[in-house]
């Protein structure tokens, strides 16, 4: 099984895009954690590994808050009712389990008081005051791809996240999950506008198409997309089809293609690149030059 983001890095083929930012969270399943021994981001599937982000977690290691059919949630004030919400921040993540709750990770909105939370998405709104719910914290890792402990490579290098949690009686459960990153291709495999190249082209249209990592599958792991002025130059004269420049999904964004400042010349602009709707980006400066028209033809008579 593959820690993938947006669907991306489960191969070489498909890997996530180098620069980008994503969280790794590491839970149990089973509300039992007593101990977080460990976790690893390193190259082997081995257990115990290098490179320890136990220090860099989220809540800290030593938070370990569960409870087993405890929790309760009121539709009212739409908060979520834990032991002790004591080490837990916003962003932070509990796994939880009900009846009515689909098993999963649950990201905290805001920390209403010393036990209750709030969650970014609410499965249970609408659905009337719930008891017995099981939860515990997990843990969450802040990575960009291809910054040290993680490693990446022109083909796609392999990278592990690796977990030991601990229960009561001192028994291990061990996780090791892979993904790959790999850097950006060059030219138009990275980001191409009228199916060339995204900087120094020639291009004979004011409404070219657009594309990004075409070979990639899962476009990287890029789920969204917006333009803002060049780096350099200060300026932007690319516009999404709607002749807006926010934030759109990818698939939007490839759908709508570019459409041009009126005239020919050079176009500046840059393309931010995320993992989540308002997300941390990657820029990526990019430049064309427009020729619509062909040579204007001159006579010239002269005596013979």
């Amino acid at each position: 099984m593959s820690v993938i983001l947006n669907a991306a890095g489960v191969s070489a083929n498909d890997p996530i895009l180098k620069g980008l930012s994503g969280e790794l969270v590491i839970g149990s399943s089973t509300f039992d954690t007593a101990t977080f021994a460990d976790a690893w981001l390193d190259t082997a599937a081995t257990i115990p590994g290098t490179n320890s982000i136990k220090a860099s977690v989220s809540p800290a290691a030593t938070v370990v808050t569960a409870g087993i059919g405890t929790g309760t949630y009121s539709d009212t004030t739409k908060a979520y009712t834990i032991s002790t919400t004591t080490g837990l921040t916003v962003g932070d993540y509990l796994y939880m389990q009900q009846a009515s709750l689909p098993a999963g990770f649950y990201k905290i909105l805001t920390i209403v008081n010393a036990t209750s939370v709030t969650l970014t998405t609410n499965p249970l709104d609408g659905g009337g005051n719930k008891t017995g719910i099981s939860y515990q914290v997990a843990w969450r890792y802040a990575a960009t791809y291809g910054t040290a402990p993680i490693v990446s490579s022109v083909t796609g290098q392999i990278n592990y996240l690796k977990a030991r949690l601990t229960d009561g009686a001192a028994q291990n459960g061990d996780l090791a999950e892979s993904f790959f990153v790999r850097d950006a291709p060059v030219g138009s495999a990275y980001v191409s506008i009228g199916a060339v190249n995204y900087t120094g082209s020639i291009i004979a249209t004011l409404t070219p198409a657009f594309n990004l990592l075409s070979a990639w599958a899962n476009k990287g792991g890029v789920s969204h997309v917006q333009l803002a002025n060049h780096s350099v130059q200060a300026s932007n004269s690319f516009r999404w089809g709607d002749t807006t420049t926010t934030e759109k999904t990818i698939s939007a964004a490839i759908a709508s293609g570019f459409n041009l400042v009126a005239g020919d010349g050079i176009k500046y602009g840059r393309l931010l690149l995320k993992s989540k709707t308002n997300g941390l980006t990657i820029g990526v400066d990019i430049d064309v030059t427009v020729d619509t028209t062909g040579p204007t033809v001159l006579f010239f008579v002269a005596g013979a």
